[in-house]
């Protein structure tokens, strides 16, 4: 399918800017995205034709050529391994890296650098990271939006409403223990967002990106040393903007990597909102390890300055 671009590349302005939103570096990017066919997107909302032309716009508008078609090299055949280190790139290159790691992991082959800096088997274990909680969590994703921002079971009892508007649907599932639980239908929330911290080092304000990297039910994270607060019952979205708020104006130390979790507490009727300081991030995925029959949906989410 070839787009009709008589109109020139204003026709695919939106598509555009949401490439440049999401991509940091949509240059580098977008020369590698070009050099073999793409049936995947990496961004949420886009077809893989909508990323392609988007990326032809791209590299037209910053005068660069169009790169040749090459034969994608094979990945890497080395059992992947979580790298904090490739995953906090791929976080800083891709502001929705679940569905870039997605994406990547779609490829057959690869030659390419999606990101300076980035090869094939950093990303693939940085990937390992990034994914490895929402695969154990959700099963196959049906949708792109799915797989990026419910990364786990979603709850209907949390709506795009001020207040819940029915009691979560429970659907029987099995631990590994042959126990059954119920999980329940959660509501995406946001893959990620900015917000201001001040910089105690440099005595200035700078921007940090929270990024969600796990969802799910039932699980919350019990850290020594989190600070907690209570947040209205409200939508997952006005809920995660407002915990991400109180992190930014309550951590201690810029040049800290922090962890958030979000639950909904389905006994106070309200969310709670906790952040901990990770070291190398240490502690995430792995610090949703306490159940509790109060706690509804789950988020995960780690600050990352820019």
């Amino acid at each position: 399918m070839k787009a009709d671009r008589s109109e020139g590349c204003s026709v695919f302005d939106t598509q555009v800017k949401t490439v440049e939103n999401v991509i940091v570096k949509p240059v580098p990017f977008c020369k590698a995205y070009l050099d073999a066919p793409r049936t995947v997107s990496p961004v949420l909302g886009l077809s893989a034709f909508d990323v392609t032309e988007s990326c032809v716009c791209i590299l037209e508008k910053n005068l660069v050529s169009l790169p040749k078609m090459v034969q994608p090299k094979p990945k890497p055949t080395k059992q992947a391994k979580c790298d904090h280190s490739a995953a906090k790139l791929i976080r800083r290159s891709f502001r929705e890296p679940v569905a870039f790691c997605k994406f990547f992991d779609a490829q057959t082959g690869t030659s390419d650098s999606f990101a300076p800096g980035l090869t094939a088997a950093m990303a693939l274990n940085g990937c390992k990271c990034i994914v490895k909680g929402s695969a154990s969590a959700s099963g196959s994703a049906t949708t792109a939006q799915a797989s990026e921002t419910a990364a786990g079971p979603s709850e209907t009892g949390i709506t795009g409403s001020s207040e819940p508007t029915a009691e979560p649907s429970a659907v029987a599932s099995t631990t590994a223990g042959g126990e059954p639980t119920p999980s329940l239908s959660c509501e995406a929330a946001p893959t990620s967002m900015f917000i201001d911290v001040f910089d105690t080092v440099a005595n200035n304000p700078v921007t940090a990106n929270v990024y969600q990297y796990w969802s799910g039910s039932h699980s919350y994270a019990v850290v020594n040393g989190m600070n907690t607060t209570t947040l209205a019952s409200q939508n997952v979205t006005l809920a995660a903007s407002s915990c991400a708020s109180y992190v930014g104006l309550n951590q201690q130390q810029a040049y800290r990597s922090y962890d958030i979790n979000m639950y909904y507490d389905l006994d106070a009727d309200n969310w709670m909102c906790s952040f901990w300081y990770d070291n190398n991030h240490n502690l995430e995925i792995e610090a949703f390890n306490t159940v509790g029959a109060n706690v509804g949906c789950s988020y995960g989410f780690v600050e990352d300055r820019m």
